[in-house]
């Protein structure tokens, strides 16, 4: 691992009461501030997962023709949906995001195949990163990569959304939020969901379509406790978080590109935000893996 030159740390000056003041950067249990570079994705997850790095970026991890070609199967697949509830943006798969186990993997068969078919089909370049991840998830301890399961049926192992910037809001594309509240929410008990810890759940981004200078990640170094996300009212969604509670956060500013992949932990606060203009047409495919013992699961 080395560190990695497009990322840069701010610090801002201020912090909104509202939110605990946790120092993670001097907390011995909780992982190193920093992204680190890779030369795979699978080796980004298991640092992560270390504790080595808070995210990882491995460059040019997918080739400019794949890239190419999953962009235009996209953009003409009729089974996308366009959707507007806070992010502006293009889906195609299944998201548990609100729903309960049994009605996201019901969701999951209805778009399996446009997903493979967009993706690549055999040569899915998601599914080679997985088969990848189960390699090197043996030096790690790792003896299972698979789908998370409910009632007999499997998740998905990708998703893919094209986002722009915000109409009324020209700073950002994705708004600041976390991944974990919706894995902890109240309507995945029972669920595998349930078994999985924050500091082991990671969020993995696929950049198949990003314009130059724009769109940069940033992660926050802010890891919400349940008494903020209550304080907060996102608890059972993690989404959105006020600007202002991440304003006196070190945060890294990671300027991804056409090709990166980029691992992050999901329960820290991020969000994507557009540079000096409008973003248009950001397209990415993504997946959310977890360590439960000596296995790891996966999902959208």
């Amino acid at each position: 691992m080395t560190d990695q030159t497009q990322a840069t740390v701010m610090k801002s000056c201020s912090r909104n009461n509202i939110c605990s003041q946790q120092n993670f950067l001097t907390n011995p249990n909780s992982p190193r501030f920093a992204l680190g570079t890779y030369n795979r994705p699978a080796e980004a997850v298991f640092s992560v997962l270390d504790g080595e790095a808070v995210a990882g970026i491995t460059g040019d991890a997918i080739p400019a023709l794949a890239c190419n070609q999953i962009y235009e199967r996209f953009k003409c697949a009729p089974e996308r949906e366009i959707l507007s509830d806070g992010v502006e943006r293009s889906l195609l798969g299944a998201t548990h995001y609100k729903k309960t186990p049994g009605e996201y993997v019901r969701e999951v068969s209805k778009h399996s195949q446009a997903v493979r078919r967009v993706l690549g089909g055999e040569r899915d370049v998601v599914q080679e990163f997985i088969s990848d991840l189960s390699l090197e998830g043996r030096l790690h301890g790792i003896h299972l990569v698979r789908p998370l399961n409910h009632d007999g049926l499997p998740s998905a192992h990708a998703r893919l959304f094209m986002c722009d910037t915000i109409a009324g809001n020209e700073n950002l594309v994705l708004p600041h939020h976390e991944d974990y509240s919706q894995v902890s929410a109240p309507l995945n008990a029972g669920s595998e969901f349930h078994l999985i810890k924050a500091n082991a759940l990671i969020a993995v981004n696929f950049y198949f379509r990003v314009e130059p200078g724009l769109g940069a990640l940033h992660v926050f170094n802010f890891k919400p406790s349940r008494a903020d996300r209550q304080s907060l009212g996102v608890d059972d969604y993690g989404f959105p978080y006020p600007e202002e509670c991440v304003a006196g956060s070190d945060r890294l500013v990671i300027g991804v590109r056409t090709g990166d992949v980029a691992v992050i932990r999901g329960a820290y606060v991020h969000a994507v935000v557009s540079g000096e203009h409008a973003t248009k047409d950001r397209l990415i495919a993504n997946l959310f893996l977890a360590r439960i013992g000596s296995t790891i699961v996966y999902w959208t």
